[in-house]
């Protein structure tokens, strides 16, 4: 039973290349990341999906994360953040982005 259930698994997520449609284990959790911005970046992959990649420092640590679409604007580099989303294969669905500090003298992007 488990190996089936284990193939049904990886059949699904081959077959939902989406970004944001399937999630890890299916269980729709969410995760919570404290940091400051150090990078923000947007491309685009070659089915032309849009992933925002972010880079959040944390003391020593550093959080590499890839949300779907368009989110630099939640970003503002320097600022310290916590973002709550629910990871995905491709990217993660960005649920909230709550500014913690922000940079003096930099606009405040919502």
């Amino acid at each position: 039973m488990k190996a089936f259930i284990a193939l049904l698994s990886i059949a699904l997520l081959l077959m939902l290349p989406a970004c944001g449609v399937a999630f890890f284990a299916g269980t729709g959790t969410t995760s919570v990341v404290t940091g400051t911005v150090s990078v923000v970046h947007l491309t685009a992959t070659g089915s032309g999906v849009q992933v925002t990649f972010v880079t959040l420092v944390q003391r020593d640590l550093t959080h590499d994360l890839h949300f779907c679409g368009d989110v630099v604007n939640q970003f503002p580099i320097g600022s310290t953040v916590r973002a709550r989303f629910t990871p995905g294969i491709s990217c993660s669905s960005n649920l909230a982005v709550v500014i913690l500090l922000h940079l003096a003298g930099r606009p405040k992007r919502a």
